[in-house]
């Protein structure tokens, strides 16, 4: 089980002991000015843990 907090603000949850995916999860985040808080809570599973978060602007995500 996973979550994942910015700005105090839960953006991704995932309550089992899933693979990760490349395309699992994109959200839209709005920053705030200046520094801003990421927090990632990580339950241990039997196996390996792998997570990666990738920040870009919406332009980027253009298709």
């Amino acid at each position: 089980a996973a979550k994942v907090w910015i700005n105090d603000l839960v953006i991704w949850e995932d309550d089992g002991l899933s693979p990760w995916r490349l395309d699992e999860g994109f959200r839209k985040i709005r920053f705030r000015q200046g520094y801003n808080t990421v927090l990632m809570r990580v339950d241990n599973g039997p196996i390996n843990c792998t997570w990666s978060l990738l920040l870009c602007p919406p332009e980027a995500l253009a298709l």
